[in-house]
């Protein structure tokens, strides 16, 4: 990393803390993508903005213009251009435009969620369109690569993207929590991408320029927040996690497994959702999180359990080849399961004691 590196990444993190409250009392004073706490899943307790997002957003496209500017050679992952700038970074960050323009429209007037992922498979078939390709998968016993058909490959891409943002929406539910554990992972990838068997230090500039507007932003977004990341926010934050793990020799066990704690909770929550007859993307108090919060645990100290255990899964992660990978997310579904009974346990004893 040279000077230009550090300045610029240094620099983005600075504009984050610095804008992020001044916007957040701005959108107050406008009563701009106010959420009131009028929701069974909300545990805020005042009206709070939610554009959080679009200022990580907005700081994080003027970097890249900056060093597009300056040194473009910076982030060049491919010998293809679009309009003078790399053919894999034009898609990329076209559908970050698209996803997050979509956030934005939720974020204000509340879309339905059938329209919400139509954008998100948008911005998630902006990746293989541009050429951003999985092309093969690691046998996790051992043998050949399992190489992908073009049509398999875009279907996997666009799948795995619209998972990840998903997974970090849902995720978005205690202060500083998605952008918590999305520095993590972000920190996670960024550390892959420079390791000498994947040598992509361009993405890892990417990667460390989100970090550092993510950064900027947490202390505004920590509790008692001051601002909401919103879904423009935690849905740029889990397409570029997405997107990171295909474009960094395709490495989507390192990310499924840092992110596995909130990938088996926003699966167990589809799931018992659709068992109850309840759409998967209607929101309620029955994810992880909120039910570590409902014991009397405080915000700060979850957000931080989880941001622990997702560091934890993140450096078994950069230890292991995908056979260790694999083993390790069997680890975390072990885990997910004990948490799950626990937890029923917990809750059982408390409605226990309060009715006697």
């Amino acid at each position: 990393m040279n000077s230009f590196d550090s300045l610029l990444i240094g620099g983005t993190f600075l504009v984050a803390l610095i804008t992020t409250p001044l916007l957040a009392r701005l959108f107050v004073a406008r009563r701009l993508a106010l959420v009131a706490p009028k929701r069974t899943r909300d545990v805020h307790t005042r009206p709070i903005p939610r554009l959080g997002g679009l200022i990580i957003a907005v700081i994080f496209w003027i970097a890249i213009a900056i060093v597009l500017l300056f040194d473009p050679s910076r982030l060049e992952f491919s010998r293809a251009t679009v309009w003078g700038i790399d053919r894999n970074l034009f898609g990329l960050l076209l559908g970050s435009v698209i996803l997050v323009t979509v956030g934005v429209l939720d974020d204000l007037f509340d879309l339905k969620p059938s329209w919400k992922l139509l954008g998100q498979l948008g911005a998630a078939a902006m990746v293989p369109l541009f050429g951003i390709e999985v092309q093969r998968l690691t046998n996790p016993l051992g043998g050949p690569y399992l190489e992908l058909s073009a049509a398999f490959d875009a279907a996997i891409a666009i799948g795995w993207i619209v998972l990840t943002i998903n997974v970090m929406n849902f995720l978005d539910g205690l202060d500083g929590l998605a952008t918590g554990v999305g520095s993590v992972a972000l920190l996670t990838l960024a550390s892959l991408a420079v390791a000498p068997f994947v040598g992509q230090p361009a993405l890892a500039f990417l990667l460390l320029i989100l970090l550092a507007a993510s950064l900027g932003f947490l202390p505004s977004n920590w509790h008692p927040a001051k601002i909401f990341l919103g879904d423009s926010g935690s849905q740029l934050m889990g397409y570029l996690l997405g997107v990171a793990a295909i474009i960094s020799g395709g490495k989507l066990a390192t990310a499924a497994l840092v992110l596995s704690l909130p990938i088996l909770d926003a699966l167990w929550a589809v799931i018992r959702r659709l068992a109850t007859g309840q759409s998967p993307f209607v929101g309620d108090r029955e994810h992880l999180h909120h039910r570590l919060l409902d014991l009397g645990i405080s915000q700060p100290v979850v957000v931080l359990i989880l941001m622990a255990v997702s560091g934890i899964f993140g450096l078994i992660a950069l230890s292991s080849r995908t056979a260790g990978k694999v083993h390790a997310f069997a680890w975390a579904i072990l885990l997910m399961v004990i948490l799950l009974v626990a937890l029923s346990l917990a809750e059982r004893m408390i409605r226990k004691k309060e009715r006697n």
